[in-house]
């Protein structure tokens, strides 16, 4: 295996999650700094061999919006306008 993928989300709690797509190794931090950190350990205690280990790791960093919130905002906004 050449490369592995992270999907990092926000945690509910606060900090961040990373969960490998297609391998079982899951890990949390507090920042991303200490994440990278985090990733880069989980993935050399999953592989114990050197050989077999990723060369690059991949981070895939969402963020999710609520856009029901920002539409529910704007239809206010449209509705003072029209009440001018």
């Amino acid at each position: 295996m050449t490369e592995i993928v992270f999907l990092v989300e926000d945690a509910p709690e606060g900090g961040y999650t990373a969960r490998a797509l297609g391998e079982s190794i899951f890990t949390e931090a507090d920042d991303l700094q200490s994440l990278r950190e985090m990733v880069k350990n989980a993935v050399n205690c999953h592989y114990d061999d050197r050989e077999n280990r990723p060369k690059i790791i991949r981070l895939h960093i969402v963020r999710v919006i609520n856009f029901y919130f920002f539409q529910i905002m704007l239809r206010q906004l449209e509705n003072q306008v029209f009440q001018l």
